[in-house]
């Protein structure tokens, strides 16, 4: 049996007057203080969380979440310019309350699962807070 991709394409287009706009939707202005950079951070915290309550979901578990991203910029080894270091730090409230082998299984799918994540380099790090408790 052939494994067929699941494949979602995705698109943005960046107006003249600096607005954002994506798939044909209303443009988005970001104020100039709102860098590639802090928009790119911005997606890998969405995208984090984002996967998180998707696997949690499956589960009939509801997640709130915060979450906190950083990252230095800087010439890497191979010449290039680049993030030279990324992380994720997220508190969630996982409810109800799962054990800890289910924690750790759904956090273990999020970090996979986040595909910013998971399409750079370096790989960011994770550090999660959840139900009260770092992990």
């Amino acid at each position: 049996m052939a494994i067929r991709e699941k494949r979602t394409a995705y698109a943005v287009t960046l107006e003249q007057d600096g607005r954002l706009a994506a798939e044909g939707n209303e443009g988005i202005r970001f104020d100039p203080e709102w860098t590639p950079e802090h928009l790119f951070l911005a997606a890998l915290a969405r995208c984090c969380v984002g996967a998180l309550a998707i696997h949690a979901r499956r589960l009939s578990l509801d997640v709130t979440a915060t979450a906190e991203t950083s990252g230095t910029v800087g010439r890497r080894d191979d010449d290039s310019w680049g993030f030279l270091d990324l992380e994720c730090r997220a508190t969630v409230d996982i409810r109800p309350e799962p054990d800890d082998e289910t924690i750790e299984m759904l956090l273990r799918k999020a970090e996979r699962g986040c595909f910013i994540g998971g399409s750079v380099r370096p790989k960011p790090t994770y550090a999660w807070t959840v139900n009260g408790r770092g992990r």
